[in-house]
C-alpha cells in the first residue's frame, strides 16, 4: 500500500486495522494468484528445460525435502514479478482513467468479473494439483501392494 500511495496517491488507509489486514491480504492474494496462473506458464514456455512434472515433484520432495522450501522462495520471487506487472498496469490506468468516464463508471463491474475469472481458475489450477496428488498416491500404494504381494512367499501345509 506503501507503493499506491506514493506513486498512484491511492490512500487505502482507513481507521479499522482490521479492515485494512482483510483488505491487504485480499490484495497480496490477488497479486499472487496473477502470478500463478499469467506468469508461471509464461515463464515455464520460456524455460522448457527448467521445469519439472508434478510427479517428479513429489516424487522428489519426498526424497529431499528442502525441494519445497526452495519451490516456495521460486513462488516468492513469481509473486514478486506479479506485484511489478500489478503496478504497472495499474499506472497505465491511472494514466489512462482521467481521459474516460468509461474506467470511472465501470471499473466495479470489471474489478467483479476479473476477480470471478482469476478465482475460477485458480480453482481450476489447484483442483487439478489435488487429483494429480491424489493419483500420485494411490499409484504409489498400488506398487507397493503389488512388491509386497510378489515379495510374500505363500507356505501350503
Amino acid at each position: 500500500m506503501f507503493f499506491c500511495k506514493k506513486l498512484y496517491n491511492i490512500n487505502w488507509s482507513t481507521d479499522n486495522i482490521v479492515q485494512e489486514v482483510i483488505l491487504y491480504y485480499f490484495i497480496g492474494l490477488v497479486i499472487s494468484r496473477i502470478g500463478s496462473l499469467l506468469l508461471e506458464p509464461l515463464f515455464k514456455k520460456i524455460c522448457k528445460n527448467s521445469v519439472s512434472s508434478y510427479k517428479d515433484y513429489i516424487d522428489a520432495s519426498q526424497e529431499d525435502t528442502k525441494i519445497e522450501l526452495l519451490s516456495e522462495v521460486n513462488n516468492t520471487f513469481r509473486t514478486m514479478i506479479s506485484l511489478g506487472f500489478v503496478s504497472l498496469m495499474t499506472d497505465i490506468v491511472m494514466r489512462f482513467s482521467p481521459r474516460t468516464n468509461f474506467i470511472s463508471h465501470y471499473y466495479t463491474i470489471a474489478l467483479a468479473i476479473l476477480f470471478i475469472a482469476l478465482f475460477s481458475a485458480s480453482y481450476i489450477k489447484q483442483t487439478k494439483m489435488v487429483s494429480q496428488r491424489v493419483n500420485r498416491a494411490i499409484e504409489k500404494k498400488d506398487e507397493k501392494n503389488s512388491q509386497e504381494a510378489t515379495s510374500t512367499i505363500i507356505m501350503h501345509p
